[in-house]
This record gives C-alpha cells, sequence and structure tokens, in this order.
C-alpha cells in the first residue's frame, strides 16, 4: 500500500492494477488499471500518477503510464529504460515530467497531455 503525498489516496496493489481509497470512509474512488505494477509515484499535489510494472526495454511500449488522478485516465504510455526506479519524475509545480534515458535526460511539458484526453 501507499499513501499519496497529502493523505487524500490510500492506493492498494493488485495483480490488475491500483485501487485508490479515499474521502472521509476511505471507500473506492479510482482505479488504475496498469497489470502487474511493482511502483507508484504520485506528484506533489496528486494530480497526476506514474505506474510501473517493471519492465524494461525500448521495446516494453507501456511500462510506464502516467495517469490523470481525478478523470484515473492514462495520459500517455512509456517504455522504461532504466532498471532502478524512479526513472521518472514529476515537477514539483506539476508543470514537467522528466525521464532518464539512455541518451540522457527527457522533459515533457504536462499541460500538452492533458488536451489528448
Amino acid at each position: 500500500i501507499k499513501w499519496s503525498p497529502l493523505g487524500t489516496y490510500l492506493a492498494t496493489f493488485h495483480a490488475k492494477g491500483i485501487i485508490l481509497h479515499g474521502c472521509a470512509d476511505f471507500r473506492e474512488c479510482g482505479r488504475l488499471g496498469h497489470s502487474n505494477v511493482k511502483a507508484l509515484d504520485f506528484s506533489s499535489q496528486e494530480r497526476y500518477a506514474l505506474t510501473w510494472n517493471g519492465e524494461v526495454g525500448v521495446t516494453k511500449k507501456d511500462a510506464v503510464c502516467l495517469w490523470d488522478v481525478a478523470s484515473n485516465t492514462i495520459l500517455r504510455k512509456f517504455p522504461c529504460i532504466n532498471e532502478n526506479w524512479p526513472s521518472f519524475s514529476i515537477s514539483a509545480d506539476e508543470q514537467f515530467l522528466a525521464t532518464h534515458g539512455n541518451n540522457g535526460i527527457g522533459m515533457y511539458f504536462l499541460s500538452i497531455f492533458l488536451f489528448i484526453i
């Protein structure tokens, strides 16, 4: 299990993904459907979450998923090149996503992904 940074959510890990528990009675309030998740990170204000299924390699295109927590929607999928988690990080202001890969650091502007939904 894992708490979100502000304590809004308690996340539980299951074979088919993450279940988010919240509200006053911590009932189920969301699901992040990503099989065999090994790691979960929330952004500082809990707007986004990253899940990783433990797979590594450029051919594993959906090893890491970036989620909009409020809508439980995948914004983007990524391969994971680095087996040391976390190899992805969301900036404190929740504007950028950085990833460490074989060719250096990749930067993504998160607002762009919100228009894709």
